[in-house]
């Protein structure tokens, strides 16, 4: 006797946006698409500040390394 998961006799279902659960009479399939655009620009824009967050953290590591380098070099010729 082999054990199955819990899931692996449930079918997968796909359902068509025509389907009855989308048809309701305050969203259209637009109206749909739309929500997924805005959620997906808001993705872009969080991504974004992030990126934009890591590039300035590095940005100010690379200016104290250069700093660094620079007056160890100072020294140097000294």
């Amino acid at each position: 006797m082999h054990s199955h998961g819990i899931f692996t006799s449930c079918p997968l279902i796909f359902l068509p946006l025509q389907d009855p659960v989308f048809e309701h009479p305050s969203f259209s399939q637009t109206d749909i698409v739309q929500l997924e655009d805005e959620g997906i620009s808001d993705e872009i824009k969080k991504l974004a500040k992030r990126h934009h967050e890591q590039v300035s953290k590095k940005q100010g590591l690379l200016d104290k390394l250069l700093k660094s380098a620079s007056e160890v070099k100072e020294l140097q010729e000294k």
